[in-house]
């Protein structure tokens, strides 16, 4: 991992790493560690690959690159230099990594706008597995908003009953604002394509997880403030409700973890109900799909003798 940026908000200082393979980039794969104030590390995200192990030579010639990279383009268009990097590609049996040339595209294309287009292509036969136009045009009549905001969604939650609380970034969690459903993502970031400041409603559900307090039938949610121009967003969680975040938190790791080992598996693709603080119980999961997280049990000790 090698540093790249520090975002500053006004609690957190966000450290960007990023990862590299043998001295190459390893494309979108980071780790962001907010710290506060005192730098003290609150919580740590990341997207990152281990398990890379790929020739890192390439068989096609630099000077090639440019004429594989504009197949399918029209206009007037010249490729930059280009760069040796990693592309983690997920398919169905997991992530396949290749190496690639990335390079940049710009011109005129053949309707008059501009053109720069952001271009992967495979080091060893040419294959384009990316491209993005990275000059955008909008049609200002159709659309309300400036920009889009990506915030980071955090709640406290404690580990086990026995450690102290700290935040966590809440991934694949549901955000309701008017009458619209968004969800973070992996790393609990939130695309709000909004420039105003909002009320919205967090629900502890997503693809994974539909978190249920003890037998009752509906999601726990709470109200939340979106702010387009902060960095994070954080959930207040009523003390008797700690086990919501820490439960739903928990089931997205395990499905994540799942994935790593077993990618073909989709016995979790449905959400799971995740039932916490049980109390009419002792079983902690059924065949049915459902999983139970019981209360702390509270130990008497007997009287000394």
């Amino acid at each position: 991992m090698q540093y790249s940026r520090t975002n500053i908000s006004r609690k957190y200082h966000i450290v960007v790493l990023e990862q590299f393979y043998k001295g190459l980039p390893v494309l979108t794969a980071t780790m962001r560690v907010r710290l506060n104030h005192q730098n003290d590390i609150v919580s740590i995200a990341a997207n990152i690959h281990p398990r890379i192990d790929i020739a890192t030579t390439a068989t096609l010639a630099a000077q090639e690159v440019g004429t594989y990279a504009m197949q399918g383009t029209e206009g007037t268009l010249q490729a930059e230099t280009p760069h040796l990097a990693v592309m983690p590609l997920l398919t169905e049996a997991g992530y396949d990594y290749k190496l690639v040339y990335t390079t940049q595209i710009r011109g005129q294309l053949g309707n008059g706008k501009k053109a720069d287009y952001f271009t992967c292509v495979d080091a060893h036969n040419g294959a384009v597995y990316y491209r993005q136009n990275r000059v955008v045009y909008c049609n200002f009549e159709q659309h309300n908003h400036l920009s889009d905001a990506a915030i980071s969604v955090e709640a406290e939650i404690s580990e086990n009953p026995e450690t102290p609380l700290t935040m966590h970034f809440i991934p694949d969690m549901r955000i309701r604002i008017g009458t619209i459903d968004y969800f973070t993502d992996e790393n609990g970031v939130l695309d709000y394509p909004g420039t105003e400041i909002v009320s919205g409603t967090a629900y502890f559900e997503g693809p994974h997880s539909q978190i249920r307090i003890n037998t009752g039938n509906t999601t726990p949610s709470y109200p939340v403030t979106i702010d387009p121009a902060a960095a994070t967003m954080t959930i207040d969680i009523p003390a008797a409700q700690l086990s919501v975040p820490s439960g739903f938190l928990h089931v997205n790791r395990q499905y994540r973890h799942l994935k790593q080992c077993v990618p073909e598996d989709i016995g979790m693709e449905d959400p799971m109900r995740t039932f916490v603080d049980i109390t009419d119980g002792s079983c902690n999961a059924y065949y049915d799909g459902d999983v139970n997280f019981l209360p702390k049990p509270t130990v008497v000790l007997p009287p000394p003798k």
